[in-house]
């Protein structure tokens, strides 16, 4: 998941990140176009298209100024592909309690918490009623 926070020449991200759950899966680059090169690696491209992959490769290295630089860092199949979709839910879902903490009190947090995790009843939920839960009530 890629939540992409502008602003503040980074600030605002940087916050965010430092304020993250250390999970092993949240990261935070804040990096200028001019300082960075992307490339494409072909052998990407083949494999999102090829049926029996479908793969969302991607990769990172980064190298500073005295000319070492970190291992590269590759992902064929980035969490949240349908091939490793048991290993991301427990994630997202921690990544959910921890977004919720940090924004209600515990008992709103419950509630929200208890909806999304019934299926069969977050379907059944009106848009508007699940909006509220998340904004609060607002007079109209």
């Amino acid at each position: 998941m890629i939540d992409n926070r502008p602003g503040a020449g980074s600030n605002l991200a940087a916050g965010i990140a430092a304020k993250a759950t250390p999970d092993g899966y949240t990261i935070f680059m804040a990096l200028t176009r001019d300082r960075m090169t992307m490339t494409e690696e072909p052998r990407y491209t083949t494999d999102f298209y090829d049926p029996d992959k479908r793969s969302s490769a991607n990769a990172v290295q980064v190298w500073f100024k005295d000319g070492s630089s970190t291992p590269k860092a590759e992902v064929d199949y980035p969490l949240g592909h349908v091939r490793r979709r048991a290993e991301a839910l427990p994630a997202l879902q921690a990544k959910l309690v921890a977004s919720l903490a940090r924004r209600f009190p515990p008992d709103r947090c419950a509630r929200i918490q208890d909806l999304c995790a019934d299926g069969a009843r977050f379907d059944a939920t009106p848009v508007n009623t699940f909006i509220d839960l998340l904004v609060g009530e607002h007079p109209c």
